[in-house]
């Protein structure tokens, strides 16, 4: 995975997806990744106002992608998920809506499975058909990209500005009924932006 992160931060390596997220198949999977009988603190991760972790990696369709250059005048909503992780699906039917009403205003999302190596790709690939989640999706870097932003449970939100690379908002508040509130105002301060600039987002 040599390349992987761009600000010569080397791939970290992992035994496998499922030993890293298992807090989340415990207790019924219905603790939002807060394992049981277990109360030490999670790593405390990136900030609001910091830059995003750079990375280089391909879609599962094939698309080359690097954060901090193929997004230029979008804003970039990441999605830590799994097919497995009960909550992470809970929060599909408000990424669909906020694909379908901010999609063509700029927000890009880009969701990050944690489902590998034990799931396939192509039952990733039937369950975002089914489920209508017509974004990108990461499967092969994905656990050395939830180790670089220090994921520790998902579902795990990040908003990153794709022109200045920082972190516009992140976790709770882009959950549930929250999430719209949230990407209408960086959407319409991301608008105003551009059209100050004389500019428009990129397609």
């Amino acid at each position: 995975m040599s390349g992987l992160f761009r600000r010569g931060m080397p791939a970290l390596l992992i035994a496998s997806t499922v030993a890293l997220f298992a807090w989340t198949q415990d207790a019924g999977q219905e603790q939002d990744g807060k394992k049981a009988g277990h109360n030490h603190a999670a790593p405390a991760g990136p900030a609001v106002g910091e830059k995003a972790e750079n990375f280089i990696t391909k879609t599962m369709s094939g698309k080359k992608i690097e954060l901090h250059e193929s997004y230029k005048g979008k804003l970039v909503l990441i999605d830590f998920w799994a097919t497995w992780c009960p909550p992470c699906v809970r929060e599909v039917p408000h990424l669909v809506e906020a694909n379908e009403k901010y999609g063509e205003k700029g927000l890009v999302i880009l969701g990050v499975t944690l489902d590998g190596p034990r799931i396939p790709v192509e039952k990733v690939t039937d369950f975002t058909k089914k489920n209508d989640m017509a974004w990108e999706q990461i499967y092969d870097d994905a656990t050395e990209i939830a180790q670089a932003y220090q994921v520790s449970t998902i579902p795990t939100a990040i908003l990153v500005d794709g022109d200045s690379g920082k972190i516009l908002a992140l976790k709770d508040e882009l959950r549930g009924a929250s999430l719209d509130k949230v990407l209408n105002k960086h959407v319409a301060a991301k608008m105003k932006a551009i059209k100050k600039k004389g500019g428009t987002s990129t397609p």
